[in-house]
């Protein structure tokens, strides 16, 4: 029974560290049997070279919330379907996507789906700095489309230099069930630049 109680409190001790990192922003999560709970959102800021802003890489796979009574709950993509929250005047919401799953920033929403991934990236370490000194990152961001609830698809992939760009051929393949659209991509009147405009001509249009 020690043991037992032993393993809580690491775990409980475990969760306030995590829960003691950030700066706390109102949100709700939403439940796979679609309970809305409203909560506070623990979130760290990241100092990159041109700006502060939130870490969203930490929080694709698991965020610390708070209810109303100030207890911890680590959510995970498994738990609930969507996060959202609002910080400095910008709402983001994320819905658990992918596989594994993974909080992913919805940034157009529909049949058609797309979302953004981040990876942090450590680029340099500070010089002549004192031991312990944080190291420089940027962000990458990665974008996916989702149609439905189906497997994520990549919509630009490496490009070789020795070979032509498979945007068109990979983009209009993908969007098949939309002839006329497909067509167009086919054609190049829309081309990579055109992302958004082809996801809402998608979501406009192709049912």
């Amino acid at each position: 029974m020690k043991n037992i109680f032993s393993a809580l409190a690491v775990v409980f001790i475990s969760i306030n560290q995590l829960a003691a990192k950030g700066i706390l922003i109102p949100g709700y999560y939403i439940t796979y049997s679609m309970d809305t709970m409203k909560v506070r959102f623990d979130i760290n800021r990241e100092k990159f070279p041109e700006e502060t802003t939130l870490d969203f890489e930490s929080i694709q796979s698991s965020i610390i919330a708070y209810d109303s009574l100030n207890n911890p709950k680590m959510i995970t993509p498994t738990m609930a379907r969507e996060i959202s929250f609002t910080y400095l005047g910008v709402r983001t919401r994320m819905l658990a996507a992918g596989r594994p799953l993974l909080f992913l920033q919805i940034i157009l929403d529909g049949k058609l789906k797309l979302f953004n991934f981040y990876m942090k990236t450590k680029t340099q370490s500070p010089i002549g700095g004192p031991p312990g000194s944080s190291a420089m990152y940027t962000y990458e961001e990665k974008q996916f489309m989702q149609k439905d609830s189906g497997d994520l698809f990549i919509p630009f992939k490496r490009q070789s230099p020795f070979k032509r760009d498979p945007f068109a051929e990979d983009m209009s393949k993908y969007l098949s069930d939309c002839p006329e659209l497909a067509k167009k991509i086919e054609r190049h009147i829309y081309r990579r630049d055109d992302l958004k405009m082809i996801i809402i001509e998608y979501n406009n249009t192709c049912k």
